[in-house]
């Protein structure tokens, strides 16, 4: 038998509850969010006022007395006490009074309690070895394991150690410490008093059923949008769903199922339909085709389905795709592990429901659907509106995912290879839906749901950072993961401009000036100088300290042309200042862009020189944007844009280079 199986003589309570209210600053991928909510289920531990735990805090000699008086139920009805430095009013006064009655906790001297210290990881261990002397476990401590630091434990508390590591109570540290005197913070409490219930009770401690709930809304032009997000946590699995509302009468649900303990494949959605008539469409991954069926009792396995009602109502599901959770925010697309459609005939119609698998522990299971009430989601007279759809089946190089869009890794991201993708804060799919959104009300929706998805990615300094660790940015740069993109960022901010027409939306608003602000600053301090004061802004940054990094031209360039655009929607003339600074940094350095046989050069970098091989076209396209939109301003182009552009051009005509935009 080993510590974890011990036999108990004295059995702690444990309470049992369906639900409870969530702390809020404990997310439910803390490490110690299990260890937490089961003490707090079991009434053992609670949280602050405003639903908060404070899982970081130091715990206090007064806490942990208390949290350990009521995971063994003392008796409270007696409140004497020797100790002069609590009041009779204190709020732990008859939890300290048994805790020293019973010999689980000493004073500090001369009948002192210090009850607001921080007790320290050896007195703590004091604590629950003096608790496990009150209970016949039948068992032997395996042997603790030995410390770096073990010179640095007080001898009094050296055997308590011992015992509590022997059980499994108490761990060390990974680089091989145990760290006697440092404070324990609250949620380390909780996860060594969590180990030592358990232990004495034989069994596992309840984890209670968890709902956390959120709204609120965005304002849009033509009506507002109420985001409603929901999250059940139980030891299992986590249920994490977000509704969108919208004015049109659609809503676009997306969710998640993270796996625990999730062995069997749970229905995520249901749809209960009236009436025998209706249609199912679906994508064909095998043969790339849409497929169209009457309703009956099936499984469909398919990547995504428009569902179509009798009464006229429209669904477009994505299935749920299965994903493990891999270091720099990657993810892993498990394919052999896909959910689907199961339609199954009732008294009055069909139910509809949508599968996902059992899930490995680490991964996740997301999925999205769009529901319109008496409308369609599409315009169907239009012929070329299913082929238009078959480009977002959302089975191949485009993701979409709880959190937002992902991409394949390039090679040089940690990590990469085949099925693994990157959050991509270019979001080239929100654009993508934003080009329908003039003709498919479905394209509307799910534009300002994935929009909003990405603007959750925005930082406390106003960018969206990209999680991936990129080798060459850390190789030459030594810039880490989390950094700075402009280019990134630039498209993302550029599809919140494209939508502004119709959107409108105060809180997408916000959000870009809150990136202006920062974006400014940024340029400001971390530009190269030209010859009469303009500016080459760098590419990359990131908080930490690094070298500075190149600036290429697609980035500067697709910058200026959303300063530009953004002085006008937000009439900002320092946003104008910052653009034509850039625009002369150009003009300076025309010359040292193009390359001896036409083509330009990617960059410059940081010792002065120009050189890397410029993208086929998409630079070019971005010269072409700018110099429309300078014409536009001013009413004649600009000549030395002008003189890049035909370069690239001739060399692009000489290499049979075709798709830029003419």
């Amino acid at each position: 038998m080993t510590a974890a199986t011990a036999i108990m003589a004295n059995a702690v309570p444990v309470l049992a509850m369906d639900e409870m209210e969530p702390f809020y600053d404990i997310a439910a991928d803390h490490w110690a969010h299990q260890a937490i909510y089961k003490l707090a289920q079991a009434e053992i531990v609670s949280g602050y006022d405003g639903g908060q735990f404070k899982a970081s805090n130091s715990i206090t000699r007064a806490e942990f007395t208390t949290i350990i008086v009521n995971a063994l139920d003392l008796d409270l009805s007696n409140d004497d006490t020797q100790f002069e430095d609590i009041s009779a009013q204190a709020w732990y006064r008859a939890a300290v009074a048994a805790a020293s009655e019973n010999r689980l906790i000493h004073g500090v001297g001369e009948n002192r309690f210090e009850p607001e210290a921080s007790i320290t990881r050896q007195d703590a261990a004091v604590v629950l070895a003096n608790a496990l002397s009150r209970y016949d476990t039948a068992i032997t401590a395996e042997k603790g394991s030995s410390f770096t630091d073990e010179n640095q434990i007080a001898a009094y508390a050296e055997e308590a150690v011992r015992t509590c590591v022997g059980y499994g109570i108490f761990h060390g540290n990974p680089d091989g410490t145990f760290l006697p005197q440092r404070a324990i913070t609250r949620a380390e409490a909780a996860v060594i008093i969590t180990a030592f219930v358990e232990m004495i009770n034989g069994k596992e401690l309840e984890m209670p059923r968890v709902v956390r709930t959120h709204a609120s809304m965005l304002q849009l032009r033509d009506g507002a949008v109420k985001v409603s997000e929901s999250q059940e946590e139980t030891d299992a699995t986590i249920f994490a769903q977000r509704v969108y509302e919208i004015y049109n009468g659609d809503s676009v649900t997306m969710g998640s199922v993270i796996a625990g303990k999730q062995e069997h494949s749970v229905c995520v959605e249901r749809f209960e339909l009236e009436g025998t008539q209706g249609k199912l469409i679906y994508f064909d991954a095998s043969s790339k085709a849409w497929k169209t069926n009457e309703l009956k009792e099936s499984l469909i396995q398919s990547s995504c389905l428009i569902l179509q009602t009798e009464e006229g109502s429209e669904y477009l599901i994505y299935t749920p795709k299965v994903y493990k959770h891999l270091e720099n925010g990657s993810l892993e697309y498990l394919g052999e592990m896909d959910g689907h459609l199961e339609i199954a005939e009732t008294n009055t119609g069909y139910s509809i429901s949508v599968i996902a698998p059992g899930i490995p522990d680490n991964c996740s299971a997301d999925y999205m659907y769009v529901h319109s009430v008496g409308n369609a989601l599409f315009d169907w007279n239009r012929s070329n509106t299913l082929d238009y759809w078959s480009l977002y089946p959302l089975d191949g190089d485009a993701r979409w995912c709880y959190d937002g869009f992902y991409f394949p890794a390039p090679s040089t991201y940690i990590p990469s290879g085949e099925n693994i993708y990157y959050q991509c804060i270019a979001a080239y799919l929100c654009k993508s839906f934003a080009y329908g959104a003039p003709y498919h009300p479905v394209s509307m929706d799910l534009t300002i749901a994935t929009l909003e998805t990405m603007l959750r990615l925005q930082n406390d300094h106003g960018y969206f950072p990209t999680q991936s660790l990129s080798t060459w940015l850390l190789e030459d740069y030594n810039i880490g993961a989390n950094f700075f993109d402009t280019r990134f960022n630039t498209d993302l901010i550029g599809i919140f401009h494209y939508i502004s027409d119709w959107s409108d939306c105060k809180e997408f608003d916000e959000a870009v000036r809150a990136y202006f602000d920062f974006f400014l600053a940024f340029a400001a301090d971390h530009h190269y100088v030209t010859k009469s004061g303009g500016w080459l802004v760098q590419d990359y940054w990131t908080p930490q300290a690094h070298k500075t990094s190149h600036s290429s031209l697609n980035h500067q360039v697709a910058e200026i042309i959303l300063l530009y655009r953004y002085a006008k929607v937000f009439n900002a003339s320092e946003l104008e200042a910052c653009a034509d600074k850039m625009l002369a940094g150009i003009r300076d350095t025309m010359p040292e862009w193009i390359m001896r046989d036409g083509n330009l050069h990617y960059a410059r970098y940081p010792d002065g020189t120009y050189g890397g091989v410029d993208y086929p076209y998409l630079t070019y396209n971005d010269l072409l944007e700018l110099q429309n939109l300078i014409q536009e301003k001013y009413g004649s182009p600009n000549p030395y844009i002008q003189a890049l552009m035909a370069s690239k051009k001739t060399w692009m005509d000489a290499n049979q280079i075709t798709e830029y935009n003419k």
